[in-house]
């Protein structure tokens, strides 16, 4: 039976937009709940709840991936784009079964663009739909409640995004649950936790 990984506070895994401290000063989950600055990436590993915050996206995506993947682009709307890479991203993480998991980015725009918060974690999603999430990001960070446009699930996951904490309340549509360039009018800027299945 899989456990929900619920985030705390802090919620979100892998966060590649802006923390409020590099993560060499100060790591773990106070940098989320101090939100985003501008120009900064932030990981949140929904196995530990520790988030880090980078310069780069580049740097966040090295960090997620255990140092396995050091080239992937600055631009977080070029890695959503890049099937490729994204593709390299789930496979050295199953060669490597000791390497995170990238879970998810949320971005703050349609089309992939904006900030991104992006999460991982210490397993892939392999449950399917129909059964307990094997992520959950209860509660968003700060600055980021209400404020998804678009986003990407990795590592075999199925992503639902949900208007209320907790879970609850209106949610996204389950069928187009791997990524969304837009997630539609009733869910733009609505979200409040979200789930991986």
């Amino acid at each position: 039976m899989n456990m929900i990984k619920s985030s705390s506070m802090i919620a979100l895994a892998v966060a590649f937009a802006g923390c409020a401290t590099d993560a060499a000063d100060e790591p773990g989950a106070d940098q989320a709940e101090l939100g985003p600055a501008a120009g900064q990436t932030c990981a949140t590993n929904l196995s530990t709840q520790e988030t880090s915050c980078f310069e780069t996206f580049t740097a966040a995506i090295a960090h997620a991936t255990g140092g396995r993947v050091a080239d992937a682009p600055n631009d977080a709307h070029a890695y959503a784009t890049d099937v490729a890479l994204r593709d390299r991203v789930e496979r050295i993480a199953g060669l490597h079964p000791a390497a995170a998991y990238f879970i998810g980015a949320q971005y703050k725009d349609a089309n992939y663009r904006g900030d991104v918060w992006v999460y991982y974690g210490d397993h892939p999603c392999a449950a399917g739909f129909g059964s307990s999430p094997e992520y959950e990001a209860a509660v968003m960070p700060s600055g980021w409640n209400d404020e998804i446009s678009s986003f990407i699930a990795g590592t075999g996951c199925k992503e639902v995004l949900y208007a209320e904490g907790g879970c609850m309340g209106h949610e996204s549509d389950v069928n187009q649950a791997d990524f969304e360039a837009y997630v539609g009018d009733a869910m733009n800027d609505q979200t409040s936790c979200i789930r991986w299945f």
